[in-house]
């Protein structure tokens, strides 16, 4: 997809999610992330709180990311930390920075479990006024709805596949912006697969390649023919 002229793809997004809901594991993430910002300060020196009241308690945060940490050259480049969740923007050279840390700092505990996601993010420009979106679905991206129930401006999509291979595969494909401004179809293909924290931690850039190649091949599939042909 790299080499498309007009690749539509908007971002990538990498995470890992791991328990953290008990006083003990919480107070471990307080210690973790003052490690984290301690070590990657001199890349990732600009700290921002996403949390909307700072005196609310930290459990109200689990899954959810509580800081934001930018580069000082690329406002785009940034990594996201909460009790339970890493997230940042997927580039390889950055992805091993953080990780490496991570690795260091974070205390596994092998009987718990851990998951690792890759999201693929695509921007479809669309005119919804003009066009039945349900149309452009099913003549572009292969995806049928049929009905003649209602018409429809928007689009509000989701489906999850079963466990193949310990991974499951998620579609979310929504009306949505770019830039704010764009209007268009937001298309959110993502794998994600468990396993024990040290295995997770372990073998992570060789599970992120493979989900590299399946959502690459997936997006093949799903714009192959005309619309495919116009993103070259």
């Amino acid at each position: 997809m790299s080499n498309l002229i007009n690749a539509p793809l908007n971002e990538v997004i990498f995470e890992l999610r791991w328990k953290s809901d008990t006083s003990v594991e919480l107070n471990q993430f307080q210690l973790l992330l003052g490690s984290m910002f301690s070590s990657l300060k001199d890349k990732y020196p600009n700290k921002e709180s996403l949390m909307p009241d700072a005196n609310l308690p930290l459990v109200a945060f689990i899954q959810k990311p509580t800081y934001r940490f930018r580069s000082a050259n690329n406002v785009n480049k940034m990594f996201q930390i909460g009790p339970g969740v890493l997230s940042f923007n997927f580039v390889r050279d950055s992805a091993k920075d953080v990780i490496s840390i991570f690795k260091e700092l974070f205390d596994i505990n092998n009987d718990n479990d851990m998951q690792i996601g890759l999201s693929y993010i695509d921007f479809f420009h669309f005119d919804f006024q003009n066009n039945k979106v349900i149309d452009y679905l099913r003549e572009y991206m292969h995806i049928n709805i049929e009905t003649d129930l209602f018409d429809t401006n928007t689009i509000s999509f989701n489906s999850t596949s079963g466990d193949i291979e310990d991974k499951t595969f998620n579609i979310a494909i929504n009306t949505g912006f770019r830039n704010k401004i764009e209007k268009g179809i937001v298309v959110n293909s993502k794998l994600v697969k468990s396993d024990k924290q040290n295995i997770i931690l372990g073998d992570y850039e060789n599970i992120l390649n493979s989900f590299h190649e399946e959502l690459s091949a997936f997006f093949k599939k799903l714009t192959d023919g005309e619309l495919y042909k116009n993103l070259k």
